[in-house]
């Protein structure tokens, strides 16, 4: 062979190998960027509950006042309500994703463009009003001050008078 061929071969083996480290590259770049935008996302609902609860357009002791909504053919419920809901129902830990997926397994369509986003800002903000412990990275159970208040409340539902 030529010394041509030799170097051209030799270039071309050299060229895919860069174009490789740069695609996995390129794939490890992606997934941080995904997960830089889920931070800003929680970050910025914090903000704009943050900003609303200084203005005076959300009540001090709101429950869980995080602004995205779920949609049920029976009506509309908070992200917040929603996971408080399960967590109690379910009456243990649970991750992020387990309750996304139960969520959705019951029919609920989330109107924000990541599901697992909102129910972990819901869970974020509840942590920060002592409604939830965590337990593990992105799992939650109700605090026991919270878990009380619901079986109170529950009580007095069923016996009203």
């Amino acid at each position: 062979m030529s010394d041509l061929v030799i170097l051209l071969q030799e270039k071309a083996g050299t060229l895919r190998a860069e174009i490789a480290r740069l695609r996995e590259r390129r794939t490890d770049i992606d997934r941080e960027l995904r997960r830089f935008e889920d931070s800003l996302m929680h970050v910025e609902a914090l903000l704009k509950d943050e900003l609303a609860q200084v203005q005076g357009q959300l009540p001090e002791q709101t429950l869980f006042p995080m602004p995205v909504v779920a949609r049920l053919s029976r009506g509309r419920k908070s992200i917040p309500q929603l996971v408080a809901n399960m967590l109690a129902e379910k009456d243990r830990p649970m991750h992020a994703d387990e309750i996304r997926a139960e969520l959705e397994g019951k029919g609920y369509v989330f109107s924000a463009k990541d599901p697992k986003a909102s129910v972990v800002t819901a869970l974020i903000r509840a942590k920060q009003r002592n409604l939830v412990e965590q337990v593990a990275p992105n799992t939650f159970r109700l605090s026991a001050g919270y878990r009380e208040r619901l079986l109170e409340s529950n009580e007095e539902e069923a016996n009203p008078g």
